[in-house]
């Protein structure tokens, strides 16, 4: 029997082989999350996800390398998210009705039901998901220094269509601010 199993050594070993490649691919083939207006499928690459519109005609598809999240945040508009580093994240939005795809923002917030709100270069932008040219507004403060700059703010509220609620820390001592702000002036 000894002898058989080395005469017949090398053949178990490259099925032995093929088996692990085989579990390996289906492994990696098999992960699939989607809904009608998304998928999310592994790949050996990393994961796709692909977005659909309304009508189930595909928008654009993509591959990262470690799976994005993606949820509904307003109605019929998707964040789809990908986490580089607590608490760091790049974010962009879809609607599906419209098709539109927003630009990619680094850590936004989402305020109102149209607007995000980021920090670039110690300055917080607000503007339109979309931009659609409903806003933009650059506000420039002492705002605290914090390893993730958005968490210098507290909260962002909309008030009524021309003015937000700005709470945020300010200064070394991450003393709390609150401002009103008109942002269609």
């Amino acid at each position: 029997m000894l002898k058989r199993f080395l005469l017949y050594k090398k053949e178990i070993m490259l099925l032995l082989i093929i088996f692990a490649m085989f579990c390996i691919f289906s492994f990696f083939s098999s992960y699939t999350s989607e809904n009608s207006h998304f998928s999310i499928k592994r790949t050996t690459d990393g994961y796709e996800i692909t977005l659909y519109d309304e009508t189930g005609k595909k928008v654009l598809s993509e591959i990262y390398p470690k799976e994005p999240w993606v949820k509904e945040v307003i109605n019929d508009v998707l964040e789809i998210g990908i986490s580089t580093g607590s608490p760091s994240s790049y974010v962009y939005f879809f609607n599906n009705t419209t098709a539109e795809v927003s630009n990619t923002y680094f850590n936004p917030i989402l305020f109102g039901d149209e607007y995000i709100a980021y920090m670039e270069d110690g300055i917080l932008i607000l503007t339109d998901i979309f931009n659609r040219g409903l806003l933009y507004k650059e506000i420039g403060g002492d705002f605290s220094e914090t390893a993730n700059p958005i968490s210098a703010i507290i909260s962002i509220e909309m008030l009524d269509n021309n003015t937000i609620q700005l709470k945020y820390y300010s200064g070394l001592n991450f003393d709390e601010k609150l401002e009103i702000i008109k942002i269609n002036n």
